[in-house]
């Protein structure tokens, strides 16, 4: 990736994340998994450079235990009415209940502030990260 260029099309940033996540796999071998599913119509939509890489990169942060087992990651990317959407998502332990509870309560006040966010659909078995842009 052009690393002077701050927007590019989202189809380079699926492939600068999939070079990142093959060397994981690499490192990790088969106890990392993933798919990538980029709708067609999503492709060229202008997205910040490395908006992807490091919500990836919090799968290994915060929900892989490469001594405990395996972990899945999905990417997709699709159309929600006027606006494309990006998500992230894995099968690790999740958040807390009781911190998950606190980062609503946060999100929330920010929302009311009228600030525009990323919020995460966060799950207690399953994380997830949805953004969500004009496109």
């Amino acid at each position: 990736m052009n690393t002077s260029e701050s927007i590019v099309q989202l189809s380079q940033e699926i492939e600068h994340t999939q070079a990142y996540l093959e060397l994981q796999k690499r490192r990790f071998g088969d106890k990392l998994a993933y798919e990538i599913s980029m709708a067609p119509d999503t492709a060229a939509l202008a997205v910040p450079r490395m908006v992807l890489q490091p919500l990836v990169e919090n799968v290994f942060k915060h929900a892989f235990d490469p001594v405990g087992g395996q972990i899945r990651v999905w990417i997709s990317t699709f159309r929600q009415g006027r606006h494309a959407a990006i998500q992230v998502e894995d099968d690790g332990p999740g958040i807390p209940e009781a911190k998950l509870q606190e980062l609503r309560t946060l999100l929330d006040e920010i929302e009311n502030r009228k600030s525009k966010v990323c919020r995460p659909a966060a799950k207690t078995d399953i994380s997830a990260c949805t953004m969500s842009c004009p496109g």
